[in-house]
């Protein structure tokens, strides 16, 4: 038989340890283990009271006394310890010894129940372990953790109780340690099925259900019309703008000790899961041909030359900057480095009285970016000094939204004439230019190390804790062999001192 059953703490500590998923799991296979020892024990403590008997009959006929006494201390010394393993099972197994009296041939259903009713109380114990507040009440405190890991004034910080509200609204308000999975994917497929903006629209919904029925019913309408169906929020939304935020919820309670795992963990959109399996990485974005590059110059380059549209569309694919990057930029962020001109995202300071940090998107962001030839040739330069003698940023008419972006409007403003020349889908946006950008550095063979560091890319592995902040000469001058066969830039060439004089009186 197996040595004597430890405390019940030390059990349910032993069972959380060799499965920490299922310990009642560990615990119903070492009960039944144990009920059928005492079974196999039972038979033999009756084979030894038979044996008892006929040692008393042995000793009634006064035959071989000493032989008996042996015989006695044969057997009942070994049945001394094994009543006494029963007795500690007794003690520890009250439920079960109560019902160990029922009929050999009913024990099997009466063994079943104890494991049942042992199970609930193995779950309910391990189910107490984590917490039991509401999330309603448990989100504050993640809150204030993400407003101050992101620091005052941004933008991920203020989107963050809306849409946690708008999970625990749509699932259900309950203890932290009951959430699961299957919650979360509720959440996820509601969304996938929830109309573009219709959360925007219909500001007084309390959750997704009612965003759903309403498309569900815009859907039967159109179908009867032979209509296409609404748009729904685009799986890449749904991922970040709605999941993200409560997977990095439920990871902080799960970092903290108040759930057991992160219910959140692994779940996107049914449409991303779908277009992993077939779609490359490279395919998520495309770079504009050199046709639709032409076209939008043409379109761009209509615009005066003091205006943001007339500028951001080249610069975008001549430095590869990112367009928020672009739209902060004053006279003095274009400097002399290695005897060329730079844009300089490095340096913090936009005045030399004022200094004010970048919004950029990481620390790598931080960069000296040279200015390619043809931004040179077009005027670029001519107009950095007009906007030097002026003072204040290069795109005057651009305004910071409340979170400090500067793109926001003109973004929209530059896909939208995009689109209007007929390059759409979701393949192309403003931000092809920088996958330009990628496909020439490819094109002249540029370093990955180098490339990662004009695009503004964080350096993988050790090299990039090597080396200064600036780039080298040489690193500088790969800007010179990037080049863009077949783009057409005489719409920024023509009549140019006519366009000069005009940037002058816009000052």
């Amino acid at each position: 038989m197996a040595v004597e059953m430890e405390s019940w703490e030390e059990m349910l500590a032993a069972a959380q340890l060799e499965d920490p998923e299922h310990p009642e799991r560990v615990l119903n296979r070492k009960m039944r283990q144990t009920a059928l020892e005492v079974i196999e024990q039972e038979r033999e403590i009756a084979d030894i009271c038979v044996r008892t008997a006929e040692l008393k009959g042995l000793i009634a006929h006064g035959r071989d006394v000493d032989a008996m006494g042996r015989l006695i201390r044969e057997k009942l010394g070994p049945a001394t310890a094994e009543l006494s393993i029963v007795s500690s099972i007794l003690q520890k197994l009250p439920e079960f010894l109560r019902q160990k009296e029922a009929s050999a041939p009913d024990f099997p259903a009466t063994l079943v129940e104890l494991e049942q009713r042992l199970s609930v109380q193995i779950q309910n114990a391990h189910r107490t372990r984590w917490s039991g507040r509401l999330l309603s009440d448990a989100v504050n405190d993640f809150l204030e953790w993400k407003t101050a890991d992101l620091g005052p004034g941004s933008k991920h910080a203020t989107v963050y109780p809306t849409k946690l509200k708008l999970f625990y609204l749509t699932v259900g308000d309950k203890p932290l340690r009951d959430y699961s999975a299957g919650d979360v994917e509720g959440f996820r497929d509601l969304l996938d099925r929830t109309p573009a903006h219709a959360l925007q629209k219909h500001g007084a919904m309390t959750d997704l259900k009612s965003a759903v029925a309403i498309a569900d019913a815009e859907n039967e309408r159109r179908e009867r019309k032979g209509a296409p169906a609404v748009n729904v929020i685009k799986p890449g939304t749904v991922d970040d703008a709605y999941l993200s935020p409560v997977k990095t919820m439920f990871e902080f309670f799960k970092n903290r000790g108040m759930i057991e795992i992160n219910p959140a963990r692994g779940i996107v959109s049914r449409r991303t899961r779908e277009a992993n399996r077939y779609e490359r990485d490279d395919e998520s974005r495309l770079p504009f041909n050199v046709e639709q590059i032409n076209l939008i110059f043409q379109l761009f380059a209509r615009f005066s030359p003091a205006s943001e549209m007339y500028w951001l569309p080249v610069l975008a694919l001549y430095t590869g900057a990112r367009l928020n990057e672009l739209c902060q930029l004053t006279a003095e962020h274009v400097r002399l480095h290695n005897q060329r001109f730079h844009l300089d995202l490095l340096t913090e300071t936009e005045s030399r009285l004022r200094p004010k940090r970048l919004k950029l998107k990481s620390a790598a962001a931080r960069r000296l970016v040279p200015i390619h030839d043809e931004l040179i040739r077009i005027g670029f330069l001519d107009f950095v000094e007009l906007r030097r003698k002026g003072g204040g940023r290069l795109f005057q008419n651009l305004e910071a939204d409340q979170w400090g972006y500067y793109s926001g409007a003109v973004g929209k403003r530059l896909n939208r004439g995009i689109h209007k020349l007929k390059i759409r889908g979701p393949d192309y946006t403003f931000y092809s230019f920088r996958h330009c950008f990628s496909a020439a550095c490819t094109r002249a063979a540029v370093p990955d190390r180098t490339k990662d560091r004009l695009m503004g890319h964080k350096i993988q592995g050790a090299q990039g804790y090597y080396g200064s902040p600036k780039p080298e000469p040489e690193e500088s001058a790969v800007i010179d062999h990037l080049s863009f066969p077949g783009v057409d830039l005489s719409p920024y060439l023509q009549d140019k001192p006519s366009k000069q004089k005009k940037a002058r009186r816009s000052r």
